[in-house]
């Protein structure tokens, strides 16, 4: 069975496109951008997942990442982390089982959003907060 991770960044309740030199700059910490004939992905030196793709208005208009079958390790958290600091930012599974943000202003973010993660919306603080797994 497939699981996915997502990113998705948005203003006032709409995905909202990623500044690309931003992104690619905190990407570059942790592996790099690729542009492909399907799209852009992420590459990485550290298996994290099996694939990452950005998602948005084509190329250029980038508002989200999904990690598809990603590994539970301190490196995608570290990823996710930094990315999760440009505004508008959020962190959540296929399930809404959590909806995470280290910016919390509730109005970027979409209100059904809100309410079918879980718990809300939770404002992490460090990296070992990132994608609580049940115990």
């Amino acid at each position: 069975m497939s699981y996915t991770i997502f990113i998705q960044k948005f203003k006032e309740g709409e995905p909202s496109p990623f500044n690309r030199s931003e992104l690619e700059t905190i990407i570059s910490k942790h592996g790099k951008m690729s542009e492909e004939e399907f799209g852009v992905e992420i590459l990485t030196e550290i298996d994290m997942f099996e694939n990452a793709d950005l998602n948005g208005e084509g190329t250029a208009e980038l508002s989200g990442i999904s990690f598809h079958r990603p590994i539970h390790c301190i490196a995608l958290q570290n990823l996710i982390f930094d990315v999760l600091e440009v505004n508008g930012t959020c962190f959540f599974d296929q399930n809404f089982s959590y909806l995470q943000t280290r910016t919390l202003n509730q109005a970027d973010f979409p209100e059904d959003l809100i309410e079918n993660a879980e718990d809300g919306i939770t404002l992490v603080q460090s990296a070992t907060e990132i994608w609580p797994l049940e115990e």
